[in-house]
């Protein structure tokens, strides 16, 4: 008897979803793909009425279309034309530690230390080569880099440079700290250390090694930009970095 019952409550309601299945049928017939809204008359969905497109706004969505597809080309080429871009190798830059907006990731910073640059507004020379070019662009927005001009390191190093040497720091050297300290590799005075940094010579790796991390001054940079703009100075800037340099030095 009750697998009869079970059998009778089964078929019940199988005839219960097929009565709701016809209704359903009946009432959207046509209209399953259409949006569908409540009548207020009837309080029943009805098929809700073809809206009307005008043209301008198909013309304005397909440019809109277009202009993300040319932005997005445009960003491709950039970037091929980023990798095959070809520095001028051997040549002096100077890079320049940004303060960060955002919590740096390690890696970043592991770059950073192994460059010397440990606190923000802090500047070294180099010798821009694949390696380093590599790693410039790896942390390129936390850093600003350039060619400097002659008049521009001259500056820079007779009012910021020091020395470390035996484990000791020199933060003002006159020509007879520089004299006994490099006087080894021909260098006596400020102007030698210029030549040897600008030209690039024999004993440049040498000489920066010896030199401090230029320490340079935030105020003058605030004073003329606000803080979002200084993330317009990160990455390579070219000569331009004459400019950043002077506000700062």
């Amino acid at each position: 008897m009750e697998g009869e019952a079970a059998k009778k409550h089964v078929r019940t309601l199988l005839r219960g979803k097929k009565r709701l299945q016809r209704k359903y049928e009946t009432q959207f017939r046509g209209s399953q793909y259409a949006p569908l809204h409540v009548d207020k008359a009837t309080k029943q969905l009805v098929k809700q009425p073809e809206i009307f497109i005008r043209p301008e706004k198909l013309i304005k969505k397909k440019k809109i279309i277009e202009e993300a597809k040319r932005k997005q080309r445009n960003k491709i080429k950039n970037l091929k034309a980023k990798k095959n871009h070809r520095f001028a190798h051997g040549s002096l830059v100077f890079v320049i530690r940004l303060p960060p907006f955002n919590p740096i990731p390690p890696e970043v910073l592991t770059i950073l230390a192994s460059l010397r640059l440990f606190e923000p507004f802090s500047g070294r020379f180099f010798k821009l080569n694949l390696g380093l070019y590599k790693k410039l662009e790896l942390i390129s927005a936390y850093i600003t880099w350039g060619h400097p001009s002659l008049k521009i390191t001259r500056e820079l190093i007779q009012k910021r440079a020091g020395i470390i040497a035996n484990g000791k720091q020199y933060s003002t050297v006159g020509n007879a700290e520089i004299e006994t300290h490099l006087g080894k590799y021909g260098i006596v005075c400020h102007e030698d250390i210029v030549k040897e940094v600008y030209e690039v010579g024999k004993h440049f790796t040498e000489v920066n090694e010896m030199l401090m991390p230029f320490l340079l001054s935030s105020s003058g940079l605030y004073k003329v930009l606000s803080r979002g703009a200084i993330l317009h100075l990160a990455g390579e800037r070219g000569t331009e970095i004459d400019g950043v340099i002077q506000k700062m030095n």
